[in-house]
């Protein structure tokens, strides 16, 4: 029994220092996927807001480009306009010339 003695306490040290090991390296596991879960929700977050950030970015430019289409629209509204009046003034003269030269024979 004394050979076996020594054996036992040897294996029960052993497994107890692995047993040990185990736990030190499942805190350690433990530890690496919180730091990971928190990098993650950190990212998440950060992406969040940049992607915020650039929407709004978008819809500025869309809202400058929706004033400059409508401000272009007026314009060309307005020049169409110019051009019939000035298209009628010129008929309106012609006629008016013609008329004259009809009645003054």
């Amino acid at each position: 029994m004394r050979t076996i003695g020594p054996a036992v306490a040897a294996l029960a040290a052993l497994m107890v220092g692995a047993a040990t090991a185990g736990a030190a390296e499942d805190t350690s596991l433990k530890d690496k996927a919180t730091v990971l879960g928190q990098t993650i929700k950190s990212d998440t977050k950060e992406a969040g807001h940049e992607i915020a950030r650039d929407a709004q970015a978008v819809g500025h430019k869309a809202k400058e480009v929706g004033h400059a289409v409508a401000d272009g629209a007026r314009k060309t509204g307005h020049a169409v306009a110019q051009g019939a009046k000035k298209a009628s003034r010129e008929v309106a003269k012609g006629a008016h010339e013609t008329k004259q030269a009809l009645t003054s024979k």
